[in-house]
């Protein structure tokens, strides 16, 4: 009888630690109706979910992961197969994720990006940033804010102006928190909207 209903999207949320890990796990399994994703999480209950995550899943439209208690999760490249077309939202805070700038290459719905507290390990330079988000042509919000007043390491040189322009013409909402070489980064490399 449960099969005349239409399949309807799945929204998974955990909030470390009262819920079983166990029913979010079977959810997340269910990879072809999640469309909503809100964990709160420590590294090992991360290291739990983050298996069952490392394929694609094509309904996702919402992404938050936030760590708990100050225990920074690490995600892996293969995570969600590296591929999201259909996420428009994107929430991670005290989460290292290197290959960021490579999903996002594949997220060009993007309406919010979100990355707060930004750990030192989790650095993306200003350059790769603006390169994953030149496609974003939707993207409404932007905010980055670094966890370390060190958002920005030493280099030996100043940034140099592009050959190349990047548009954001739906960007609305920008915040920043980090040291002004970043932002000037963010700026020189070619970060424009209307």
């Amino acid at each position: 009888m449960l099969n005349i209903w239409p399949e309807l999207p799945i929204s998974v949320i955990y909030d470390d630690p009262p819920v079983d890990t166990n029913n979010v796990v079977a959810a997340l399994k269910l990879k072809g109706s999640v469309s909503n994703i809100d964990l709160t999480v420590n590294s090992a209950v991360w290291e739990t979910f983050a298996t069952v995550m490392q394929d694609p899943f094509p309904m996702l439209e919402y992404l938050s992961v936030e760590s708990y208690c100050g225990m920074t999760p690490f995600i892996s490249d293969s995570f969600l197969g590296g591929s999201a077309p259909r996420l428009q939202r994107i929430l991670f805070r005290d989460i290292v994720f290197p290959a960021l700038p490579n999903l996002l290459l594949s997220a060009t719905d993007l309406v919010e990006l979100w990355l707060w507290n930004i750990p030192h390990s989790g650095y993306i330079s200003p350059e790769e940033m603006v390169t994953s988000i030149s496609l974003l042509t939707r993207l409404e919000e932007l905010s980055l804010q670094f966890q370390s007043p060190r958002s920005c390491p030493h280099r030996a040189g100043r940034f140099l102006p592009p050959l190349t322009r990047t548009l954001l013409p739906a960007l609305t909402y920008l915040s920043f928190k980090g040291v002004t070489e970043y932002l000037e980064g963010l700026v020189m490399t070619s970060l424009y909207w209307k």
